[in-house]
């Protein structure tokens, strides 16, 4: 089954402001799993596991902006948001990096707690509140969240961090 996260994307943005802040102010998956506006978004939620995997899609909606022209993942765009601060002298991870290294490492349903609340803060960096994503890549990390993705997201964090660093020491 294939699944077009496009879509998603547009019907957000024509909701009204409520239904956005009910999102946007969900403190659990079950608050957006059992909410109405989960099924306005026009994706498949047939079985619970699909129910739970388009819940924490829905999740992050508020904090995403799909790019007209082709975006970049979730760990590219948080690395490319990065500010740098290590919080100390000899620490080669920022405190970005640090964090999301802790939710690669995270076993149970916290992690998508803590995800949330990392890209809601890098997202503040940005003038829209919004990371500027390619929605097919981000949708299917979310949709198929576990360890596979989680660290990939953290390996594209990485090498993001490092060819940038790179590219200013030559």
């Amino acid at each position: 089954m294939s699944i077009n996260f496009n879509t998603p994307f547009q019907r957000y943005k024509n909701f009204d402001a409520g239904s956005k802040a009910i999102i946007k102010r969900a403190t659990s998956l079950d608050d957006v799993q059992f909410s109405l506006h989960l099924y306005q978004l026009g994706l498949p939620v047939a079985e619970y596991w699909q129910r739970t995997s388009i819940a924490r899609f829905a999740f992050m909606l508020p904090f995403l902006n799909p790019a007209t022209e082709g975006g970049c993942s979730l760990g590219k765009a948080i690395a490319l948001l990065d500010d740098g601060d290590t919080g100390a002298k000899n620490d080669k991870y920022t405190s970005i990096g640090k964090r999301l290294m802790r939710i690669v490492r995270l076993d149970d349903e916290m992690d998508i707690y803590e995800f949330r609340r990392l890209i809601r803060y890098v997202a503040s960096k940005t003038s829209d509140k919004s990371l500027a994503i390619n929605p097919e890549n981000v949708g299917k990390s979310l949709y198929y969240w576990g360890d596979k993705n989680k660290k990939r997201i953290f390996e594209d964090y990485l090498l993001t961090k490092y060819s940038e660093k790179v590219g200013k020491e030559n």
